[in-house]
């Protein structure tokens, strides 16, 4: 079947600059295959919310590019990603599955950058960090957020974090 303008339609000139540009942070190591159609559901969710999200792991990580396994070659795809989101207006963290080393390193350059940081659930988002400001969208988030403030985990390791996130997941902190 040819494509034609009604089976494969673009959109107009102006209808794409309303997106914000978003590097994605989901865990790629360890159940490969769950991470990959973990990401792919975490990129359907920002382009849902009016993002262009990327995701350098599910980018870079094809057969025939680069071999996550081989450190050398894991390097330059995580420095290859951090030199595309300097150009992003904000990293988006899902936790759903954890926060990987690679994750925390990304975490990091976007704190370094001053760059939005988004910490979300494929149900929604937990809460933003920019600066020192927190912000939340929902009671969950603003509850999460409230213990986050009040024990100062701003200021902490991003394992830290991890675990801070982990503990209300699981109600230790209600």
């Amino acid at each position: 079947m040819t494509p034609t303008e009604q089976s494969h339609p673009v959109p107009s000139h102006d209808s794409v600059s309303h997106y914000s540009v978003v590097i994605l942070e989901s865990p790629f190591a360890g159940d490969v295959e769950a991470n990959l159609d973990y990401a792919r559901a975490c990129l359907r969710d920002c382009i849902s919310r009016g993002e262009a999200p990327f995701a350098s792991h599910l980018l870079y990580t094809q057969p025939g590019v680069l071999n996550d396994d081989v450190p050398d070659e894991r390097v330059m795809g995580i420095e290859a990603g951090m030199a595309v989101a300097a150009r992003c207006d904000a990293t988006v963290v899902y936790t759903d599955r954890g926060i990987s080393r690679g994750m925390i390193y990304g975490i990091e350059n976007a704190k370094r950058a001053g760059r939005h940081i988004s910490y979300r659930t494929l149900e929604g988002r937990l809460f933003d960090i920019d600066g020192d400001n927190l912000n939340f969208s929902d009671a969950e988030g603003l509850e999460m957020g409230l213990h986050f403030m009040r024990q100062d985990i701003r200021k902490e390791s991003i394992s830290r974090q991890q675990e801070f996130i982990n503990r209300y997941k699981d109600k230790e902190l209600l």
